[in-house]
């Protein structure tokens, strides 16, 4: 009977612990220093399980970046009298910026933050 919760235990956590471990990476307190704890107490230091945990989170972030950049281009602008005639505005080229995404030489936002 133990064997057979043992392994219905590791079904579920391999299923769950990927969730839990981002939710605690959104917590402001623990970021990545938690996880990176827990995975070493239970898979060892430098385990393959905590690189794939964070090309997971990475990914999630960029599919995240991804449709918040398709979501915001679906808004119209709106355009100040000055810049309907003709005029240029510094703020046109920040909403350029913007909406191109970061780009490779800049830190994510997700790197910041966890590096906060």
């Amino acid at each position: 009977m133990g064997e057979e919760m043992d392994l219905k235990f590791k079904k579920y956590w391999s299923d769950y612990c990927t969730i839990l471990g981002i939710a605690v990476v959104l917590d402001p307190r623990f970021k990545m220093e938690f996880v990176e704890w827990a995975y070493d107490i239970l898979y060892g230091q430098d385990s393959s399980q905590l690189k794939d945990f964070s090309d997971t989170l990475s990914s999630l972030y960029g599919a995240y970046v991804e449709s918040f950049n398709l979501h915001s281009s679906n808004y119209p602008t709106h355009q100040s009298s000055s810049q309907a005639q003709g005029k240029h505005s510094i703020l046109e080229d920040f909403d350029v910026r913007y909406r191109s995404g970061p780009s490779s030489g800049l830190r994510s936002e997700l790197s910041k933050y966890l590096d906060e």
